[in-house]
């Protein structure tokens, strides 16, 4: 649970501190190092990933990415909209690491299978949506998310987060 505390320590010197906007460029107020504002910027796509997305409080997110873009986005979400968060990648540490530190609420080790034809890929994208529906919160199944928050890259994450969403409500969002 630390780390969730050390990232909402720096969302909130985000929040206070702010920056200036300077034609195209933002500047970093006075007093805050370069080192200090690479480490916020990450923070600062998934602050503003989270407000895009207006998900309700207790929404279920699905985060396909346990790196650290992917547990800046489940730690906003769970901060400021309580949301309930599944974690999804490929590497089955990333997800325990997630689950057991607090970022995530349940997980998902995606199969590692890279698909070649539009067919085969939109099916694998099924399966793995049909993986995160199956995963128990607080003692049922997520069933469909209401936002994904898709921060690998890969294709099929993005395919897989259109099919778990809900029906006609998507909100999903490349970080």
């Amino acid at each position: 649970m630390s780390q969730v505390r050390l990232f909402i320590a720096l969302l909130v010197l985000l929040l206070v501190v702010g920056g200036e906007a300077d034609g195209d460029k933002n500047r970093l107020p006075d007093g805050v190092s370069l080192t200090l504002g690479a480490l916020v910027e990450p923070l600062a796509v998934a602050l503003h990933a989270c407000k895009r997305g207006q998900l309700s409080e207790g929404a279920t997110v699905l985060v396909f990415g346990a790196g650290a873009v992917g547990l800046l986005c489940a730690a906003v979400s769970k901060a400021v909209t309580k949301a309930k968060v599944v974690i999804a990648d490929i590497q089955a540490e990333r997800v325990k690491f997630a689950v057991d530190n607090g970022f995530a609420d349940g997980g998902v080790v995606v199969p590692m299978k890279r698909p070649e034809t539009t067919e085969a890929k939109l099916d694998f994208a099924k399966e793995v949506a049909e993986m995160v529906r199956a995963v128990k919160v607080d003692g049922k199944p997520v069933g469909e998310v209401n936002g994904t928050y898709e921060c690998t890259g890969v294709e099929a994450c993005l395919q897989a987060s259109i099919y778990v969403s809900l029906l006609f409500l998507p909100v999903s969002f490349s970080c």
